[in-house]
């Protein structure tokens, strides 16, 4: 619709992320050699389009915040919406009971149904007729094709959140800020953090109080931790938590039982936790997904000769890893996962650095050999 309005005065560039939309998702080679901001930058490039204004809803939003940051002579300005700047949480959401029933059903059978993506949408969107008949289809339908490997590997993320202080420390351009303030996920305060951030540009802001950031899967960043020493909030150290932590770190004393050998190289965390599973809130009960496309075939079943399906090693507490384990994406329930199966050491040559970090603040503990000196 905005497209529409505008394109008879401005030239309109509309960027499929790979992975989304009728893009195929980006392999595993791909990601070795490219960032986030490599595709709409070589786009432009192509076009040769020398000079935008780049405008980004949520991670399309932190997009353009990092491409400001690399590209200040390409980027003349940004409009963010309901863009994060901290890794966002979760756990605060007050569900409708719409959507827990559709979640419930959804982990009972594995399957999103229709049903379940009308209560999503209706519940981020916040007012039923922004969202279409044609709209809630078209997710639907996404979610329901073959499952991407690397669903969000070419997305701009927040990650833990230090990499993204930095560049957006960067950016010193104009920033127009256009906020929904009802949204549950990016509120009044999420606004004033991202001023904060953009500490260099030429900050313009418009709230709007009726108004929630259109749904969307970019909410799938683990949170940090804050000042205060809560991994759920992101506030920072000024103000307390609403309520107690669900999943706090269990402290570490010692350790003895097996060991599962796992000696893959490069296991990320979407192996350790699929994408598609994000949309649980809660972390309790994460276990049963950790590692689920190794452990149970397309039809349930459980697959034979996987090593955490060999009655010895099912609740062994100790991973003998291969190297770079838990690269990939910062999701913090690839560990919650690892700990509801109640692993609480992994070893290995080598971790992805947020997953490491990650494993610390939750309990786990990462031990970090050389290779020719891991356990056989």
């Amino acid at each position: 619709m905005i497209a529409k309005r505008l394109k008879a005065r401005y030239r309109i560039i509309r960027l499929d992320l790979p992975g989304y939309g009728l893009s195929d998702g980006p392999t595993d080679e791909s990601l070795k050699t490219l960032v986030p901001t490599d595709v709409p930058i070589a786009l432009l490039d192509h076009l040769q389009v020398r000079k935008v204004t780049f405008a980004g809803v949520s991670s399309g939003g932190t997009m353009g915040m990092y491409m400001a940051a690399r590209r200040p002579d390409m980027i003349e300005r940004l409009i963010l919406s309901n863009t994060p700047s901290d890794p966002v949480d979760t756990s605060h959401l007050k569900l409708s009971q719409g959507l827990k029933s559709a979640m419930d059903r959804a982990q009972q059978t594995g399957f999103r149904d229709q049903d379940f993506w009308t209560n999503f949408l209706t519940f981020f969107a916040g007012v039923p007729a922004r969202i279409s008949a044609q709209t809630q289809k078209e997710y639907y339908d996404f979610y329901r094709r073959a499952p991407e490997k690397n669903l969000i590997g070419l997305m701009a993320r927040i990650g833990d959140g230090k990499q993204a202080t930095i560049e957006m420390a960067k950016v010193r351009k104009p920033v127009l800020l256009l906020w929904g303030t009802a949204d549950p996920l990016l509120p009044e305060s999420a606004l004033n953090a991202i001023g904060r951030y953009l500490s260099n540009a030429q900050i313009s802001r418009v709230s709007m109080p009726q108004l929630r950031r259109t749904a969307g899967a970019g909410w799938s960043n683990a949170p940090r931790q804050s000042g205060h020493g809560c991994s759920r909030c992101r506030d920072g150290p000024s103000r307390r938590c609403k309520e107690p932590c669900l999943m706090p770190a269990q402290p570490f004393t010692t350790v003895s039982g097996r060991a599962a050998a796992m000696r893959e190289d490069n296991f990320d965390t979407d192996i350790i936790f699929p994408a598609r599973f994000l949309l649980i809130t809660a972390k309790a009960g994460l276990g049963e997904y950790a590692f689920h496309d190794r452990r149970f075939a397309s039809d349930g079943s459980k697959v034979e000769g996987y090593v955490l399906n060999d009655p010895p090693f099912a609740d062994a507490p100790v991973i003998i890893a291969g190297a770079n384990f838990g690269s990939g994406s910062s999701r913090e329930q690839a560990v919650w996962a690892l700990l509801g199966l109640g692993v609480r050491t992994v070893i290995s040559s080598s971790f992805g650095e947020i997953f490491q970090s990650n494993c610390m603040r939750n309990g786990i503990v990462p031990i970090v050999l050389p290779k020719d000196r891991l356990p056989r």
